[in-house]
């Protein structure tokens, strides 16, 4: 037994022995080779895997700037220029094409529509409307009174008695400011786009989101509140008049208002239309305003026919200089004296005949002062006979239209006279006198 485990010991030691290194070594080289073959394939994939990632991550950095837009490039969040300042008015702002930047997180580029006009409706300043009275349904009936919880309103400035009927019209004092509703549309753009992303918060989008849609969420309520404090102070320096009319002015105002505020807080913004779409007073008057106005205007007309009158009469009366002489009339002033040369129609012709009247007494005066000069020897010698024949040249001065004369004679010796006159007339006279009517009426 012992034998054969020592056989069985001999025979295992000699079969170990007879394995060839050489083949070994062969077997393993083989092994190395494959597996160094293969590593460098590996690498070969594993490098051109990594070029086509660095490749596409080079690659997503091309970016399009459409033609309504204005793009900024921010290098970890912060504005980087994208070109001289001799190139562009604002290095920092790209226009619209092609741009390389370094692929997120290193830059990011924001676009921002700078073309595209933004309405915002503000209707804060309108009476409360429920969703059935927005949607086209039948106005609800309006309350006894105002609610300023709910309902919206405006200042506008009170009217004195010279603004409703014009002129010096009973007291000039200040009525009590009045209440008008109004809506407004704004359009607005972004006019700088660094100042715009500087000192306008706008959330970051997400992905998914447009920038767009987050620009105007944020836009709206500061544009709101910058336009309806502008409506406040514009409309105070207005009547109630100019903002129902809707005068071009208001709007104009209140656009100026709220640029300057956005100015000021460098936001950017640019408002491109604002106009108020509607204006009312509130409800609960409009009957007694409509009255109100219906009688102004017609105070307003009466006013304004006198006026024409008057101007027309004044005219009538002496021309352009009518007001300078009633004034001069009132209260005389020597530098008004002079516009009676420049007086025309009935003052001028009053004046023309009063000065060929003068005239014409002043002549009659130096005749007649003539005649008595050369008829006083005359009556120095015949003073009876002179005065009798101016008596006569009297009378028949006095009597040449007369149509009868009758000379009665003084009675003498104290006898009465008795006059005896027939009322019929003679036809003949009133017959001539007919026809010497007819003669005038046809000259």
């Amino acid at each position: 037994m012992d034998e054969q485990k020592k056989c069985d010991h001999d025979h295992h030691h000699h079969g170990a022995d007879d394995i060839d290194p050489v083949a070994e070594l062969q077997e393993m080289d083989a092994a190395s080779r494959s597996l160094s073959q293969a590593l460098g394939v590996s690498f070969v994939i594993l490098k051109g895997i990594m070029a086509i990632v660095v490749l596409a991550f080079l690659a997503s950095g091309f970016k399009t700037i459409g033609p309504d837009e204005q793009g900024m490039v921010l290098r970890f969040g912060q504005p980087r220029m994208v070109a001289s300042e001799t190139d562009s008015a604002d290095p920092y702002v790209r226009e619209a094409g092609w741009i390389w930047i370094w692929p997120y997180p290193i830059e990011e580029l924001v676009k921002i529509p700078v073309k595209q006009k933004v309405p915002v409706p503000i209707n804060s300043f309108w009476w409360f409307q429920t969703a059935a009275e927005l949607t086209g349904g039948p106005p609800r009936r309006a309350g006894r009174t105002l609610s300023p919880v709910n309902d919206g309103y405006c200042l506008v400035r009170g009217e004195s008695m010279e603004d409703l009927f014009g002129g010096d019209v009973l007291s000039s004092g200040g009525l009590d400011y009045n209440i008008v509703h109004s809506k407004w549309q704004v359009e607005y753009s972004i006019g700088n786009v660094r100042n715009f992303f500087k000192n306008v918060f706008v959330t970051a989008p997400k992905p998914g989101e447009i920038y767009y849609e987050l620009m105007t969420e944020s836009v709206t309520p500061l544009l709101q509140n910058i336009v309806e404090s502008a409506v406040v102070e514009s409309l105070a320096r207005y009547s109630i008049d100019e903002a129902i009319q809707s005068t071009d002015s208001i709007p104009r105002a209140v656009k100026a208002r709220a640029q300057e505020k956005l100015d000021e807080i460098q936001s950017g913004i640019k408002i491109v239309t604002l106009s108020m779409t509607d204006v009312a007073v509130p409800r609960q008057i409009q009957s007694a305003f409509s009255e109100f106005i219906a009688a102004r205007q017609q105070a307003q007309t009466l006013v304004a026919e006198a006026d024409a009158y008057a101007q027309s009469k004044l005219n009538e009366t002496a021309g352009a200089v009518a007001r300078d002489l009633a004034d001069y009339l009132a209260d005389p002033d020597p530098r008004r004296a002079n516009r009676w040369d420049q007086a025309k129609g009935q003052v001028r012709q009053k004046i023309t005949e009063a000065e060929a009247y003068r005239t014409q007494v002043v002549d009659m005066a130096q005749a007649d002062a003539r005649y008595f000069q050369k008829l006083l020897p005359e009556y120095r010698e015949r003073p009876e006979l002179v005065v009798k024949s101016l008596y006569i040249d009297a009378i028949r001065e006095v009597m040449a239209d007369a149509d009868e004369v009758f000379l009665l004679n003084p009675q003498t010796g104290g006898k009465t006279r008795e006059l005896r006159y027939n009322l019929n007339r003679d036809p003949s006279l009133i017959k001539k006198k007919a026809v010497e009517a007819n003669k005038e009426a046809m000259n």
